[in-house]
């Protein structure tokens, strides 16, 4: 397994990585309606599509799969500092997973997170954690099969003061 992270001031990523060997044998691609992720207001997809345009072959926003065998769990809501991301892909012969970043970057300029090369055999699940300054919107990006699948969450960042009011 490789695993390549990227360097950002505004994230600090630290990988604990749970791996567990699942044999896929004659699973089926799910059927996913293409695009139509909701991205939160304000959010565009320059930054994404150009990391997307790198991958072979090469992709947009708009044409990924709806992931719906795809998870990412972190709070709604959250204090800045240490956050404990999951991402766990039901989705059969997943070989690699993306965590990218839909908000722009003020340093690298780069909207990938972290990137996951695994084996066709084995279920991911892993856990990252994120150092987290101010509210971000999170796009997983999964190939499986030779398609690629996506899911968009956004993690809003407050202090003690502001999260009971959702400012």
């Amino acid at each position: 397994m490789k695993i390549d992270l990227c360097k950002s001031k505004l994230l600090l990523v630290l990988c604990l990585i749970a791996i567990q060997p699942v044999l896929f044998a004659h699973a089926e691609s799910p059927s996913s309606p293409k695009g139509n992720m909701d991205l939160p207001n304000g959010i565009t997809t320059e930054k994404v599509n150009e990391f997307l345009a790198t991958l072979r072959p090469p992709i947009t926003f708009q044409s990924l799969e709806r992931g719906n065998n795809l998870k990412l769990l972190a709070p709604d809501i959250a204090q800045n500092g240490l956050i404990k991301i999951g991402i766990f892909s039901a989705l059969p012969k997943t070989d690699s997973i993306w965590l990218l970043t839909l908000d722009a970057q003020l340093d690298s300029g780069s909207a990938m997170l972290a990137s996951f090369s695994l084996g066709t055999t084995v279920q991911p699940q892993l856990n990252i954690f994120l150092n987290l300054y101010k509210t971000q919107s999170l796009l997983l990006v999964a190939r499986s099969g030779g398609k690629y699948y996506g899911v968009v969450r956004e993690i809003k960042i407050g202090t003690p003061s502001n999260l009971a009011t959702g400012k």
